[in-house]
Formats: structure tokens, sequence, C-alpha cells
């Protein structure tokens, strides 16, 4: 761990974050932080635009930073230690504890008063989106432990539960920040409007016509043109979120226009049925009106639905081309491992930046996991060839099972079956000797003509002959020997039984009796 001499809030503290990954954004980096999204916290990283803080908020820093002052002496009399505010790292990694012992062993976090938040630490449940941060707090300063605080800074409104390191927890927190520093090499840029912007839409005239038997009043021609200006302007093809958002605006425009223009031919008639011309003119824009209605309200809907599939399409081309380049490292093995579900990942999404952020987090997570996994793969296959290769053949058949096992229990099933293995090659070879020790015997009272034949059928093996038993015809060998696993394979095949189980059928052979 390093420590920095910087006053947090301070012109070199935020440069110094501009270039380090500190705990306070891990919950925005596994996608589970309330205030920042993981793509926003890409973007501050990649280009360096902070958010605005507006007066609102810097309120609630300022009295978030009182309060923790006030917080802390408290602290410090329950755990009879003095905490010192300190900005750590240990590489990318940083951490600014709002209080840390001088031995270094207990760290403190604060958080301003909240009743749910009070609610869920007197039940000691950190909620999860504390969670990176406090672990990675852990993981820089090496504390055996984390105070972790919620208060108004008296001792009447303050609660506080304990939180201790979690190794799986630091390997996650690692894990998510390489994929994020990846993700961030290959960061483009794309400027995307907070909120879309809905244009103003002027409200037209109210048509009016009166009739006594023929027309008193009509303004139509002068409001005709500028009902054909607004029909022929309006954009049908959308892009951003501000082309949907004016898209859904116009569209319901549109709508309640018609309803205004057929109440007013209807009315018209009602008057006098001698104006046909005006009611078929008014109910002729009414069409026309609902008519682009209806277009932009399933040009909205079919656009937003193909660009959501879009998206969803590019992250699943993004996720198989991962999944192939690890499933590259550990062949033949394949990963086992589910894709991310895309889709309920964007549920209730509405704009194009919401859905891009949802994927971009659900296809890093998925990435993350599955990295976990292929260094799993990786470790427990490297192990198997260098401490078990003259065993595969007991694993041949059922290694894709296990090869994803937490590397101990790998090792301790591979060690047991080959244990089991060597016992029970032993308890053979045990046997055979007892059977063959009463024919040796015997060969010791052969005549000496019938022993030198013994002696010369086995010299004939050696030079890779064999004689015929019947004859005494020595035959040429056509070949090598097989080897013990070609043998055991041709069984394994042929009975359509595992190769455990064909090497136990030889192991089983009385070879005597096919002498």
């Amino acid at each position: 761990m390093q420590v920095h001499n910087l006053i947090q809030g301070s012109d070199a503290w935020h440069e110094f974050r501009k270039t380090h990954f500190g705990a306070s954004e891990a919950a925005a980096m596994m996608g589970i932080s309330k205030y920042m999204t993981r793509s926003e916290l890409l973007k501050m990283k990649a280009i360096g635009e902070v958010k605005a803080v507006d007066s609102f908020t810097q309120k609630i820093f300022d009295n978030g930073h009182a309060v923790e002052a006030l917080a802390r002496p408290l602290i410090e009399a329950i755990i009879g230690d003095e905490l010192y505010p300190v900005t750590c790292s240990d590489g990318d990694l940083s951490a600014s504890c709002d209080g840390l012992t001088m031995a270094g062993d207990t760290a403190f976090e604060h958080k301003q008063w909240n009743e749910a938040l009070a609610d869920s630490v007197r039940d000691g449940v950190l909620p999860a989106e504390h969670v990176p941060q406090c672990q990675q707090i852990l993981m820089i300063t090496g504390a055996t432990k984390l105070i972790f605080t919620v208060s108004d800074g008296t001792s009447e409104n303050l609660v506080f539960m304990e939180v201790f390191p979690d190794q799986e927890k630091f390997n996650k927190i690692t894990a998510g920040w390489d994929q994020f520093l990846k993700d961030l090499e290959n960061y483009e840029h794309k400027e995307v409007i907070d909120k879309p912007q809905v244009e103003t839409i002027k409200e037209f005239p109210v048509a009016t016509i009166q009739a006594r038997g023929e027309l008193v009043l009509n303004n139509l021609p002068e409001i005709l043109p500028r009902f054909d200006l607004f029909l022929s302007s309006q954009k049908t093809e959308l892009q951003t979120d501000d082309d949907f958002a004016n898209g859904e605006a116009v569209a319901k425009f549109s709508r309640d226009t018609a309803i205004k223009l057929k109440m007013t031919a209807q009315a018209t008639i009602d008057q006098i049925s001698s104006v046909s011309d005006a009611v078929r003119t008014l109910e002729n824009y009414a069409d026309k009106f609902n008519a682009l209605g209806l277009k932009l309200e399933k040009l909205v809907k079919s656009e937003k639905e193909s660009r959501k599939n879009s998206i969803i399409n590019d992250a699943k081309i993004k996720w198989r081309d991962h999944i192939d380049s690890l499933n590259s490292e550990i062949k033949p093995s394949k990963l086992n491992v589910k894709e991310p579900n895309f889709l309920e990942s964007i549920k209730n999404k509405r704009t194009i930046e919401s859905l891009h952020n949802a994927v971009d987090t659900a296809l890093a997570q998925g990435k993350i996991e599955a990295d976990a996994l292929a260094k799993i793969y990786r470790e427990n296959i490297k192990w198997a060839k260098d401490n078990a290769s003259d065993f595969g053949f007991l694993f041949k058949n059922d290694f894709e099972l296990f090869v994803s096992k937490p590397p101990e229990d790998f090792k301790n099933l591979i060690n047991a079956r080959i244990a089991e293995y060597k016992d029970l090659q032993a308890k053979k070879s045990a046997e055979q000797s007892k059977s063959v020790e009463p024919i040796k015997n015997q060969e010791n009272a052969l005549p000496t003509t019938q022993t030198k034949a013994s002696q010369y059928q086995t010299d004939s093996l050696k030079n890779k002959t064999f004689t015929d038993v019947k004859t005494g015809e020595i035959l040429q060998s056509k070949r090598e020997m097989p080897t013990s696993d070609e043998i055991i394979e041709v069984l394994s095949n042929h009975f359509n039984v595992s190769q455990e189980e064909a090497f136990h059928w030889l192991c089983e052979l009385d070879l005597l009796e096919l002498a």
C-alpha cells in the first residue's frame, strides 16, 4: 500500500482520482451503483468529463463531510484507537478512507443518516451497493476489519457494523477492474444528450365554420397552408433519443388534431347539410393527421425495437468472440458457461443510452465470470498434464465433467482415482504372483530340452517373433506391439464400456489359462 499526502476534496485529490480506480467507484464499475452507471464511469475515465455538481448536491456533500468529522471521535471512543483520514493506492486501485488506525488494522467508512440504511446496518446486513467500496478499502489497506457507520454526527443517531475481508470478493473486484480497463482501452466516445429534448409544437388556430343555409364563417383558406406545411415537414427517419421523443410528441399531437377536426366537421354537418365541401375538406385533413399519427407511432415502436435488437445482437457477437478466444486457450475443453441474459437486462429501459449501458454492463459481468472460470480450467488442465499425464485413460470419458471444479477439489478427485487404480493394480499383481509361484517350481524340474525351448520362446518374443504352440513354427510379427492405452481403447470401443472398466477386465484376466 502506498499512502498519498492528499486532502480529500482538494484539486490534487481530484487529479489523483482521474488516474486511479477508486473504492467509491467500485459499485459503478460492477453496475450496481444507484448514482452512476458503468457507462458513465467509462466515459468519465476516458475523456475526463465529470458531472457538474449543483448547489443542492454540494450541500449534501458538505453536510456529509461535517457529520463524518463529528462521528469519527464517537467511533474512536468505541474502538479505543484514533482514526486518520488517508488516501492510499495499490497500483491503479485506490481508496480514500474516512479513517484508518495508525497500525492500519481498522478502517472507518461513514455514510449520512438514512433510516433504511440504518435499519439494514442494525440487522448486520451491508447493502449490496456498499459492499464493493468496503471490500476494496480492506483490500488496499490490508486492514483486518472495517467499521461501517451511519450517523448524523450524534450518538443518538449512530449505528455501525463490522465488515471483514473476503478473498472471493477481492477476486471479483480485481477481475471487474481488469475488464473495465480492457473496455476503457477500447472505448469509443459517442455524444449522448442526458435527456431527450422535445421540440415545441405550436397549436393550430381552431378551425371555425358556421352556416345558415350558406357558409357564414370559414377560416379554412388561412389555416390549411399551415396544416400542409406541418404535415410535409415531419421527420420520419428516427435515430437519436431526441428523434424518438419528438416522434412520440408529434404522433400524439396529430391524433389530437384529427379528433378536433372530426368534431368540427360533425358540428358543421349538424348546422346545415349543404356545406359538404367544407366537411369533406375537414375530414380529409383529419384523415391525414390521423395517418401521420399512426405512422409515427408505428415507426417509433419499430425503430426502438430494431435498435434494441441491434444493441443485443452486437453484444451477443462480442460475447461469442470472447468465449471463442477463451476456448482456444483450453482446447479441446470448452467452457460450460451461460450467455448473459441481455433481454432481462433491458427491462424497463426507455432511452438508447440506458439500453446501451444495461447491455454493456451485462456483457462485462458475463466476461468477468467467464474469465474466472477459464482461469480454473487452465489451472486444472496444466496440473493434470504436469502430474497425471500417464493416467489419461482413467479420465478420458468424463474429464469435462469435473475440469471446472475448484482446483483443490479437482486435484483430490484426480489423485483419488489414480490411487484407486494403483491399489487395484497392486492387488492384481500380488494375486498373479501367488498363482505363478507353483508353476515356477514345476519349471525348475523340467528336462533340460524343454527348459531351452521355453527360453527360446522368451527370446523370440523379445525379438518380436511368435512361436506356434502346436507346430513349433516361428512366426514373424507384422507390426509393433500395441500400447496399453491402445488395447484398452479397442476393448472400450468394441464392447461400448468405459476405458476404466476395460482396464479392470484386463487386470482380471488369468494369463495362465491363456498359456
